[in-house]
């Protein structure tokens, strides 16, 4: 039988995503003992509206040899001693099409109190709306982390170590959370 069946869907598909980044750094060295770096990322990408497609990532960093420097020799036992602090920011973006709701042909089982039912028969049907709602003013994930540290040496270097502190806040969390259809709530 070389008939083709009328009723075939689509199993194949394509996300087409555009993703641009532009990167600007410089940095500063002074009297060969004080370090200042800083630096934007600009990302863009089409996974996000339109009116919110650039975003910034900022990042600094500041160092300090205060001893073990070429002008600042060692003072007694400590033969190093560097301060540093730093600043930066990174983002995600949200997989391809999330900010749009989004419509089904596949078998999605959908709980009705006790049993469950699809939109397909036997291969064949409807659609139904994705079960995760489309969010048109998505932002970025965004993750600012600080560090605060400093390197030392001691005994002519015979002993070094570094301590850091850092704290990172990462908001705009993206979530791919389903949700109820408020026509199947209770009413109560």
């Amino acid at each position: 039988n070389n008939t083709v069946n009328s009723n075939l869907q689509a199993q194949n598909y394509q996300q087409l995503v555009r993703v641009a980044g532009y990167f600007a750094q410089a940095g500063v060295d002074l009297w060969d003992q004080l370090y200042l770096t800083a630096a934007v990322r600009a990302d863009q990408s089409s996974t996000f509206p339109k009116e919110n497609r650039t975003n910034y990532y900022p990042k600094a960093s500041l160092a300090w040899n205060a001893v073990g420097s070429n002008s600042r020799p060692s003072m007694g036992p400590l033969s190093y001693l560097k301060l540093r602090g730093a600043y930066g920011a990174v983002g995600r973006e949200p997989a391809p099409y999330q900010i749009y709701d989004a419509f089904s042909y596949a078998a999605v089982p959908l709980d009705f109190g006790g049993g469950s039912t699809s939109p397909t028969q036997n291969g064949s049907g409807g659609v139904v709306s994705n079960l995760v709602k489309g969010t048109p003013t998505l932002k970025p994930e965004r993750t600012g982390e600080t560090e605060l540290g400093f390197d030392f040496g001691l005994l002519k270097q015979r002993i070094d170590g570094t301590f850091t502190l850092y704290n990172a806040k990462t908001t705009d969390v993206i979530f791919s959370l389903r949700f109820r259809d408020a026509r199947f709530e209770d009413a109560t």
